[in-house]
């Protein structure tokens, strides 16, 4: 089971990730907000929600709540779906990149500003 385990500092915090059947689950996994900075923030907000801050702001918190990428990304389709915005727009691409990185912290090949 000690094999399945892997653990890695990423400068605040510790991250421990389990393998279940190729999937990574999170625990302490890192807030998304720590992972937006200002300008990310404003095309995301911009580009998918339309600068709606509080629907930006409420899709955030419920994926704080997804505890593994292949949850969270569903979510992000179901929302990109719902708005009518394809997955290989500049916003989309973005949001899906932040939060990947919450899953995956040391992918530097996935920039998120």
């Amino acid at each position: 089971m000690a094999d399945n385990l892997i653990s890695s500092t990423n400068a605040d915090n510790v991250q421990t990730l389990e393998r279940n059947n190729g999937t990574r689950t999170g625990r302490n996994l890192v807030s998304l907000n720590s992972l937006l900075n200002p300008r990310t923030t404003k095309l995301i907000n911009n580009k998918v929600f339309k600068g709606n801050e509080s629907e930006f702001r409420q899709f955030i918190q419920h994926l704080e709540s997804h505890h593994t990428w292949q949850d969270s990304l569903k979510l992000i389709e179901a929302e990109l779906a719902k708005r009518k915005i394809k997955p290989n727009d500049q916003g989309a691409v973005m949001l899906s990149n932040v939060v990947y990185r919450r899953y995956y912290p040391h992918d530097d090949g996935v920039k998120i500003d």
